[in-house]
């Protein structure tokens, strides 16, 4: 995949990707002394309609 050959190349092209594939924004969470990265995965649809209906 090539997503990171030199160091701080590699969040733009993840950013891009996701939002290429239509998938969730992904999060950046400041932890104080650690950076945690939430990526999401895309549900099908009927998974999708399934958490709907549960809210």
């Amino acid at each position: 995949m090539n997503l990171i050959e030199q160091w701080g190349s590699g969040i733009p092209k993840i950013l891009a990707q996701t939002k290429e594939y239509g998938l969730p924004e992904v999060d950046f969470i400041d932890m104080g002394i650690a950076l945690r990265v939430n990526m999401y995965r895309a549900l099908p649809e009927d998974e999708k309609q399934a958490i709907k209906n549960k809210r």
